[in-house]
């Protein structure tokens, strides 16, 4: 049986908008790397040279190798806490980090570094075995087959998955801002506006064709007018 962790580059929310989407290309822009010991030596393995890697802080107990493994220090939060989206100490500070999205995942069931998100691919995955008795091996086997194709581990590990308390920010369902409704407005009123102009302009136009037309009309009107007067009007002597 084993159990896979899925490693991913996080950054600040705010250097999210850049094209960053790999370490490769993190390193290429000059940005460190904070990192687990573990996840340090498996990046190095990868071929990432240590240089990139925020050194274990000697100050707090730490060996000064690539990657945090400090006993006096939580070093799987300690990834996400001393991320930056810039910083002038890159021996203590780093701009991405490389860490288990399970992680992530807990930090932000609990409301904290809701300014980190996963960008790019998994880097890696990580298998970890569990020792079991051969006598006993083929039967879990074949229960653990069973219990995959029933659905039961997916449905019980979407019970398990912690559910994020960080407040939702742009995406959908979230609510429009001031500013945001202020330009639905404008636009609106814009709309409105043009439509008015076009119906006074439409009415305008009318009229004056219609006063165009009025003087001959008019001639014609009284010339009827003076005929019926002729035609209806008192007898004369002769």
């Amino acid at each position: 049986f084993s159990h896979k962790a899925n490693l991913a580059s996080i950054l600040t929310q705010e250097a999210q908008a850049s094209s960053i989407d790999s370490v490769e290309m993190a390193i290429k822009q000059g940005l460190n790397i904070c990192a687990e010991r573990k996840i340090a030596n498996l990046l190095m393995d990868l071929g990432i040279d240590g240089k990139h890697i925020v050194q274990d802080p000697i100050s707090i107990g730490g060996d000064g190798r690539p990657g945090f493994n400090c006993p006096k220090c939580d070093s799987r939060e300690r990834v996400f806490d001393y991320m930056r989206q810039s910083h002038a100490d890159s021996s203590l500070y780093c701009n991405v980090a490389v860490a288990s999205l399970e992680d992530l995942d807990i930090l932000h069931r609990y409301g904290t570094h809701c300014d980190k998100v996963k960008v790019g691919d998994s880097i890696a995955y990580r298998t970890f075995g569990v020792p079991v008795f051969d006598d006993n091996s083929e039967a879990l086997v074949s229960l653990f087959h069973k219990l995959k194709s029933n659905g039961v581990m997916t449905k019980t590990l979407m019970a398990a998955a912690p559910q994020n308390t960080c407040p939702e920010k742009g995406g959908e369902g979230s609510a429009l801002s001031v500013k945001q409704l202020t330009g639905v407005w404008v636009i609106t009123f814009g709309f409105a506006l043009l439509a008015l102009l076009v119906k006074f302009f439409t009415r305008n136009s009318a009229a004056k064709r219609l006063n165009r037309g009025q003087p001959g009309a008019f001639r014609n009107e009284r010339a009827l007018r003076r005929g019926g007067q002729g035609m209806n009007g008192p007898p004369t002597g002769v």
